[in-house]
């Protein structure tokens, strides 16, 4: 990993007031098991930060931090896993700082200034999506909310395949829908199915119009939709033969549509 990269994620950790959930210090643990990056962790240079390797013992590491230098900012590099919490004399500080990783997902997660650690996971679980660089930027020039769950995040890189500028659930169901109803032929699907997830796409499918997930398609969804705002739109009196097609209870798909 170039040491250049890590060093501009790291400044932007550092500066990026959203990122943090206080005012005051500002401390970053770098965990690196297999010691991959100790010669980076060598050559940073942080402009107001103080680096330390963990080799000393942890009390004398929290002396310092909180007693000597309580408003300094530091990286703290520990060259061994992440220890369970039981184990980890330092937790206290930890859960008041951030946690930082030079992993591809961990630097894109940095860089798109998120807070809830777990989305690391997801990226990397989706780590084909970030593959393309104008994906990347297009997801980093939305600016989602540092707050962001997986399912906002999911629901922008989704936007993003489907050329939106912001995140929109009911515009990219409409541009997935006009995209074609056979999935085969259908080129904004075939990116869903190779850079993100069909799963991710029919939770944000169910979450704004009600529609069922079990054994979803494209052509099903159009039909019910049509058949919602039908019945909607009649007060129910529909003959027998749709009304197992009508999405209940049905408001979410009749304004869809409307």
């Amino acid at each position: 990993m170039n040491t250049a990269r890590i060093q501009n994620t790291l400044e932007n950790l550092f500066h990026d007031s959203a990122r943090w959930s206080h005012s005051g210090q500002r401390v970053v643990f770098w965990y690196d098991p297999d010691r991959q990056f100790a010669s980076s962790f060598d050559e940073l240079q942080l402009e107001g930060v103080e680096k330390i390797q963990l080799i000393d013992t942890p009390f004398t590491v929290k002396y310092r931090l909180l007693i000597e230098q309580p408003t300094q900012a530091f990286l703290l590099y520990a060259p061994f896993p992440e220890p369970a919490p039981q184990e980890n004399w330092l937790l206290d500080i930890q859960k008041s700082g951030l946690t930082f990783s030079a992993d591809p997902a961990a630097l894109i997660y940095a860089d798109l200034g998120l807070r809830q650690r777990r989305l690391e996971s997801v990226i990397r679980e989706q780590i084909k999506f970030f593959k393309n660089r104008k994906r990347t930027e297009a997801l980093q020039a939305m600016a989602i909310s540092p707050d962001s769950d997986e399912r906002g995040l999911l629901l922008a890189m989704l936007s993003v395949l489907a050329g939106l500028k912001v995140p929109d659930a009911g515009t990219l169901i409409r541009r997935v829908l006009l995209g074609g109803l056979l999935e085969s032929d259908n080129s904004l699907w075939s990116d869903i199915e190779r850079f993100v997830s069909p799963a991710a796409f029919w939770e944000i499918v169910q979450e704004h119009t009600d529609f069922p997930t079990q054994n979803p398609s494209l052509n099903k969804l159009f039909v019910q939709l049509l058949v919602t705002h039908f019945a909607k739109s009649l007060h129910g009196a529909i003959p027998p033969q749709l009304a197992d097609r009508v999405i209940t209870p049905g408001q979410r798909a009749y304004a869809f549509i409307d």
